[in-house]
């Protein structure tokens, strides 16, 4: 995902004074900063709309931005690199184990945390524990799937976390690119017309050779 615009600058300076000419690549940078900045905290706040539960601080937290300076008009919002499960909610595609992990976990009789999911180095803290737990298939029946199971003196083991399978395919839940377009559309504008007016009020003149 990578939520971005640049600036037609040319388009923008015409009909305009020297003096306001001059203004144009730092009002413009200003401009698409808060611009970029808003849509950032925009799609953060966008995902409890579309993720079950909402979006933990961890996954708002991986929306970065880009920000434009006045020789690179360019800002984006994207997908840091540790969270690439929030582009397969925003287009599509298959979701891979985590890292260091060679299976999907899926819970079935562990607790969720209020998010929905399980808690951190849940997996890794029950499997050591090999008095209560096991990882693998209970003996003698190999039509239970692979996972995370509880030990019982005197029933038969209980499935925690499914870790049967390697990948699985996800659905587009979170229309990012369109919100944020349509944001950044919203806004840019009257940004511009504020950061223009707020920069030509302390503009000078260039000066030429010798205060000429």
């Amino acid at each position: 995902m990578n939520i971005s615009f640049d600036f037609d600058i040319d388009a923008t300076m015409k009909g305009m004074t020297d003096l306001q000419r001059d203004q144009v690549p730092f009002a413009t940078m200003r401009a698409m900063n808060a611009t970029i900045r808003g849509a950032q905290d925009f799609l953060k706040e966008s995902l409890d709309d579309y993720v079950d539960r909402g979006a933990t601080p961890w996954t708002k937290n991986g929306l970065w931005r880009k920000m434009a300076t006045k020789r690179e008009l360019y800002a984006a919002v994207y997908v840091e690199k540790q969270r690439p499960y929030l582009m397969t909610i925003a287009f599509g595609g298959t979701v891979m184990p985590l890292k260091n992990m060679n299976h999907l976990i899926k819970p079935v009789s562990q607790r969720l945390n209020k998010y929905g999911n399980i808690p951190r180095n849940t997996v890794g803290k029950k499997a050591s524990n090999d008095k209560l737990y096991f990882m693998g298939k209970p003996k003698g029946k190999n039509n239970r799937p692979y996972g995370l199971y509880r030990r019982f003196k005197r029933k038969a083991p209980e499935l925690v976390i499914d870790m049967s399978q390697t990948n699985r395919e996800q659905e587009a839940i979170w229309p990012a690119n369109k919100l944020g377009a349509a944001y950044i559309k919203r806004h840019y504008n009257k940004t511009f017309k504020k950061s223009f007016n707020q920069v030509m009020k302390t503009a000078r003149p260039r000066m030429g050779p010798k205060g000429f």
